[in-house]
């Protein structure tokens, strides 16, 4: 904090009041991770690895709720980065984890809408971004629709 302006400080007590609960995440996003937001996603990605690996795939059930949890925690960590890139790249990463874990498996209609409603936010992210971007994003996004 002494390497901060007063400037930067205000904007992160400001930041930091609008937010009630996880404010100290959102303190720790905005002093330490917010400079390098590629460091950023690369350890969201690492801890949507872990969580995916510790769900309980032996029943629906358990899958269901695994899945809600890690994708919860996700769009934590996303609302306190702010960046549209960013967002789409972590929820284009849970959507892989989700067919690499094949969680559709169990043909619940619940854990394959959430699915389907992340694949809907993504494309919704992607039409505000530039084109290039736009273009970029959508043959991901054709991946995971395949």
């Amino acid at each position: 904090l002494k390497h901060k302006s007063p400037d930067e400080l205000v904007e992160l007590c400001l930041s930091l009041a609008k937010s009630k609960k996880d404010a100290k995440q959102l303190l720790t996003y905005l002093v330490f991770e917010a400079d390098d937001e590629t460091a950023y996603v690369e350890n969201v990605m690492t801890f949507a690895d872990q969580e995916f690996a510790q769900i309980n795939m032996s029943s629906g059930y358990l899958a269901k709720k695994g899945i809600r949890k890690v994708l919860r925690e996700l769009k934590a960590q996303i609302r306190y980065s702010g960046i549209k890139t960013t967002e789409v790249e972590i929820l284009l990463h849970f959507c892989h984890l989700y067919k690499a874990y094949e969680c559709h498996t169990y043909q619940m209609p619940i854990i394959d809408n959430m699915y389907l409603r992340t694949v809907k936010r993504i494309e919704t992210v992607v039409s505000s971004l530039h084109s290039d971007l736009q273009y970029d994003y959508s043959n991901k996004l054709d991946e995971l629709k395949s």
